[in-house]
Formats: C-alpha cells, sequence, structure tokens
C-alpha cells in the first residue's frame, strides 16, 4: 500500500474523450483550412517564393495547439 501523505495534494487529470478530441480538432481544422490558405497564397504573391510550410501544414499545426486549450481546466 502507497503513503501518499508525504506528497502533499496529487493533481489527477481527468481522461479526455478521445472522439470529442477528434470532432473538436476537425471543427477548428476545418475553420482554420481557408484563412491559412488566403494567408499562404497573399505571402506566396507577395514574396515571389512559396513559405516554408503549406496551408494544410499550418492549419493542422495551429489545429494541433488549440486543441488542447479547450479541454485544460
Amino acid at each position: 500500500m502507497s503513503d501518499y501523505t508525504a506528497m502533499g495534494d496529487l493533481h489527477h487529470v481527468k481522461p479526455v474523450n478521445k472522439v470529442e478530441y477528434f470532432v473538436y480538432f476537425s471543427l477548428i481544422l476545418c475553420l482554420i483550412v481557408v484563412p491559412h490558405l488566403i494567408g499562404w497564397i497573399y505571402q506566396t504573391i507577395r514574396h515571389a517564393r512559396l513559405p516554408e510550410n503549406g496551408p494544410m501544414k499550418r492549419a493542422f499545426l495551429d489545429a494541433q495547439l488549440a486543441t488542447p486549450m479547450i479541454f485544460r481546466r
């Protein structure tokens, strides 16, 4: 039997439902693709070269950053 009294308060993390996470991730990704596509086209025309990341990769990275913030408590 473990003695947890010496460690003080332990923070218990509530597991996130994977289906709910995927739904939010998909919605964010769908909504953010268009602004990233417009920005990518604008940067391509303005600088006369292709940006390092394409619009889908930038949207995917932003969705990866934004989705966990929804579940943070």
